[in-house]
């Protein structure tokens, strides 16, 4: 079983001093104070923060408390907190100090008066994928999703009120081997139902992975997930060819709806190779569009290559086309395609493609960060350690041809990697 740490943090309402007000990150403190949190930069020393779970035997007297003697042992999870590999123990009010090394400062401004609070950890059974997502099904909370998958088991959904208020909302759905789940706003979806029809926000889900028995995956939209209305579509159609998707998400382009995905190919043979492709899924024209008569939805190949993670972006909005960052785990590579709706064909198509890095290994998750202004970096993972020289540091996105930034040492070997 996997556990999930819950924590807040505070800075007690300062802004530390040589930080600008753009390089911050605003966030809130459990009682309404505001505060400000400082970024890094590429020259900043690294906060690294390990939560360790582990556990002590205490004397368990019973429901009479102290009035009778022990009674057994029973099991209580214990934690250590280090910070930068020094055991961090809880101030008086339960909070733990966020600090560099002497000597250490982040943003040029160090981080006394930072701090960060443990409240609350969660048992669950092989945890996978986590979103933090908007209120779905009419509700008015936020909802961490965690998808579970295993060789011999088969996948499960669960959406968490983190603050314990509402119970979870576990996915009757069967699924082999669920990956990302994205929100789907409610206003999206209510312009491609008729009148009648009672849609509220929504979830996507990717489903399927390389392994026997687990390639036949699919895109599905959940309405009112785990509730008593859950109702599933899958838009992606059923057949021999053994497709597993890693992400999928609404997608609108002038006006046109639908789903955006990239899927993967993997034959069991060594001497047939991988395939990933681009795929649009074409929201029909209909009173129900996840009708049982309407679905599958009909599928447009964009590109070959994406086949796990992507990121759309709109770099620059005064013109008509839009951006999409993926990572071709089997090509190895992390590519951009610019799409642009084709009045004629009725589709998306890609009039712009480029290699951003063909050297970085089997890239697998593709992320816009805002570290230094809006869109300023993408922050790209991989599933190996290619200890190659960084090509020019940290590259923004608007022009930069140091599109990813590897690190020249070697990474440290430590069990919470």
């Amino acid at each position: 079983p996997g556990h999930l740490h819950i924590c807040t943090g505070s800075a007690h309402g300062r802004t530390p001093s040589g930080v600008c007000a753009d390089q911050m990150a605003v966030s809130q403190r459990p009682g309404g104070i505001f505060f400000l949190w400082p970024t890094l930069d590429e020259s900043a020393p690294p906060v690294h923060v390990k939560i360790a779970a582990g556990a002590l035997v205490e004397p368990d007297v019973g429901a009479l408390g102290s009035l009778v003697s022990p009674v057994g042992k029973k099991i209580v999870t214990d934690y250590t907190v280090q910070v930068n590999d020094k055991i961090c123990k809880p101030l008086r009010s339960g909070y733990f100090p966020l600090r560099a090394a002497v000597g250490e400062r982040i943003d040029k401004s160090n981080l006394t008066g930072a701090e960060f609070a443990l409240t609350g950890d969660l048992r669950l059974n092989c945890p996978s994928y986590m979103h933090l997502l908007p209120p779905v099904a009419g509700e008015s909370v936020q909802r961490l999703w965690v998808t579970s998958f295993g060789m011999a088991r088969s996948g499960g959904v669960v959406g968490l009120d983190l603050t314990g208020k509402l119970p979870a909302r576990r996915l009757k759905l069967e699924l082999v081997w669920p990956n990302a789940v994205e929100h789907v706003p409610a206003d999206f979806l209510r312009p491609l139902f008729g009148e009648g029809f009672d849609v509220t926000a929504s979830i996507l889900i990717a489903d399927g992975f390389l392994v026997p028995g687990k390639t036949d995956g699919g895109v599905f939209l959940v309405q009112n997930p785990g509730s008593s209305k859950e109702l599933s579509a899958r838009l992606t159609r059923r057949d021999d060819t053994r497709w597993f998707y890693h992400r999928a998400i609404p997608f609108e382009m002038q006006g046109h709806k639908g789903v955006l995905t990239a899927r993967a190919l993997k034959p069991l043979s060594p001497f047939q190779p991988a395939q990933g492709e681009l795929v649009w899924l074409e929201a029909p024209e209909a009173t129900n569009p996840v009708a049982p008569w309407n679905v599958p939805w009909r599928e447009v190949i964009l590109a070959s290559g994406p086949d796990v993670m992507f990121e759309v972006v709109d770099l620059d909005v005064t013109d008509d086309t839009v951006e999409v960052f993926a990572a071709e785990f089997f090509a190895q590579r992390l590519t951009m395609h610019s799409l642009k709706w084709d009045e004629e064909k009725g589709v998306p198509v890609v009039v712009q493609r480029e290699v951003i890095d063909d050297s970085l290994g089997q890239a697998y998750s593709v992320a816009i960060g805002d570290l230094d202004g809006p869109m300023s970096h993408l922050l790209v993972t991989t599933h190996e350690y290619l200890p190659v020289p960084t090509k020019s540091g940290l590259g923004s996105l608007g022009g930069g041809t140091g599109w990813s930034y590897m690190s020249e040492g070697a990474p440290r070997r430590a069990d919470e990697v």
